[in-house]
């Protein structure tokens, strides 16, 4: 088929100058049983198609121009390239609109495409089998505010000017009068907003260094520069200079290597220079007692059960090797009894004045 072959457009629905007498509107039921007037449902009824000797009744040509003209008026809708509306009562009365359909949106500009057969579903709603027919594109005006043109495109936007110096006041981190821009540079504009704008260049500030900077505007059009130096340093809109990994590692202690100060009050620390608290529930005590022969020993915090090690160690006692041992077994709260002998030659004594002994034990917290 060709272009040549497309017949006129209907520029008047036909019998659209009838009279209402030669121009019936067609009711979707007869109205009247047997009486041959036309409807929807049965078009031009059984009887318009007996003779009349027969009780036949003619048709009538009011009921023709009516269907005619209702024919002709929907192919003008056609014709126009109008695409109507979802319209539920409709798509109830076909069974759903058929895969492929197209509707316009409740939108302006918006249409949509049915994505199955019988579809009775509301365009836009929550799992609806409808798809945005230009679903993923960007109007001129979004393409605009995201992307710069291949050519012929304007990104200064009047920030610096053609000789590649700058011209603004300088405050809040705004470039200097002087300063001068090099290299790749742009400005852009963050989001849709008209208020926020963002500058991407290298810099070369008063012949003092090179960087690239960054600066952005805030909602009241104030400037903020961050600068990214040769040296490596990065230098925020206030002049504080960002922690790099290196000095970080020279400065603090790296993560997981240190017992934290809560993890060291509560397990470690303790109120009694005698005790000190051990990793996995352990405890040791180093302590002295002045004691003699068969006295016991007291722990200056009761361990929460047996010790697991008990050592004595004394002074010598009138120039004689002196031992203390425990004569009772150790138990959460100390010893019961312990002996402190003087050894001379092949023979020992009981050691009848106080000495010093060194207690040390360990044992669970």
């Amino acid at each position: 088929m060709k272009q040549a072959d497309i017949s006129g457009q209907f520029t008047t629905p036909i019998a659209a100058s009838a009279t209402a007498a030669n121009c019936a509107d067609i009711p979707a039921a007869q109205t009247t049983a047997g009486d041959g007037s036309a409807s929807m449902a049965l078009g031009f009824p059984p009887e318009t198609f007996t003779e009349r000797a027969a009780g036949g009744v003619p048709p009538r040509g009011a009921d023709m121009n009516g269907f005619l003209k209702t024919l002709s008026a929907a192919i003008q809708v056609l014709q126009t390239g109008y695409v109507g509306p979802f319209d539920a009562s409709f798509a109830a009365a076909i069974g759903g609109y058929p895969a492929g359909a197209v509707v316009a949106g409740s939108v302006g500009g918006t249409f949509w495409v049915s994505g199955q057969d019988n579809n009775l579903s509301t365009p836009g709603a929550q799992g609806a089998a409808w798809t945005n027919l230009f679903n993923g594109l960007l109007t001129s005006a979004q393409a605009a505010q995201s992307f710069f043109p291949l050519t012929g495109g304007k990104i200064s936007n009047g920030y610096y000017d053609s000789t590649g110096t700058w011209g603004g006041s300088g405050s809040n981190g705004a470039p200097q009068a002087g300063d001068i821009p090099w290299g790749p540079q742009f400005i852009s504009r963050l989001g849709y907003s008209a208020t926020m704008k963002a500058l991407f260049c290298l810099r070369d500030a008063f012949e003092q260094y090179a960087f690239a900077s960054v600066q952005l505007t805030d909602a009241a059009g104030g400037w903020h520069e961050w600068q990214f130096r040769q040296d490596g340093s990065i230098h925020m809109p206030d002049g504080a200079v960002v922690a790099t990994q290196g000095w970080a590692n020279g400065v603090f202690q790296p993560a997981g290597s240190y017992v934290g100060l809560g993890t060291y009050q509560a397990d470690f620390a303790t109120q009694d220079g005698r005790v000190i608290n051990l990793p996995y529930g352990q405890r040791i005590q180093s302590f002295s007692v002045s004691i003699q022969d068969g006295e016991s020993i007291t722990f200056p915090q009761a361990f929460a059960g047996v010790p697991t090690s008990v050592q004595l160690q004394c002074m010598q006692y009138e120039q004689r090797m002196t031992l203390a041992m425990p004569e009772q077994a150790p138990t959460a709260t100390g010893i019961g009894a312990v002996g402190v002998r003087y050894v001379v030659d092949d023979h020992d004594g009981a050691v009848s004045t106080p000495i010093t002994v060194w207690v040390t034990a360990i044992g669970p917290r």
